[in-house]
């Protein structure tokens, strides 16, 4: 008597992929962060969703909506405060540090003195500083996403 096997296929549970869950998360941050969310919000909104769909298996549109629904649920109250104070300071140290620089490198070169007798060097010295300092803000004022499970930055795709 011969046995009846069916192929290993039937019977099981379709593979769900990640792809899904990655579009969804992808356009989730780029909605977010259109409507000027911080980065820690993003970071917490992300996991609860991929942490969410790897326990129930549901499709997260199922569960949230769409991308911008959730976004725009989740930035009533989480809007990010920098704003106009950022790009003032911007301009005051970049075009104000850029000057001071130049003015003191071409002061050097031209052994030339700047304002009120101040050696070159204060001109070079001050203007580095305030490109340092710049850079040091935009670095702060970034906002990087963080992942709350794994305590770390991470980056979707736009």
């Amino acid at each position: 008597m011969a046995v009846f096997q069916r192929p290993s296929h039937v019977n099981h549970q379709p593979r769900r992929t990640h792809e899904p869950v990655e579009k969804y998360t992808a356009e989730l941050v780029k909605e977010l962060r259109e409507n000027g969310v911080a980065g820690k919000v993003i970071g917490d909104s992300v996991a609860q969703v991929e942490s969410h769909v790897a326990e129930g298996g549901d499709e997260p549109a199922d569960v949230f909506g769409t991308p911008r629904e959730f976004a725009k649920q989740l930035a009533r109250g989480h809007k990010k405060s920098v704003g106009w104070p950022l790009y003032v300071a911007s301009v005051i140290l970049t075009v104000g540090g850029g000057i001071f620089l130049l003015r003191g490198i071409f002061g050097a070169i031209q052994d030339r003195q700047l304002l009120w007798g101040t050696p070159p060097a204060v001109g070079i010295i001050v203007g580095t500083l305030s490109i340092l300092a710049w850079i040091t803000l935009m670095i702060i004022a970034a906002d990087p996403i963080k992942d709350p499970r794994r305590r770390k930055n991470v980056s979707y795709p736009s």
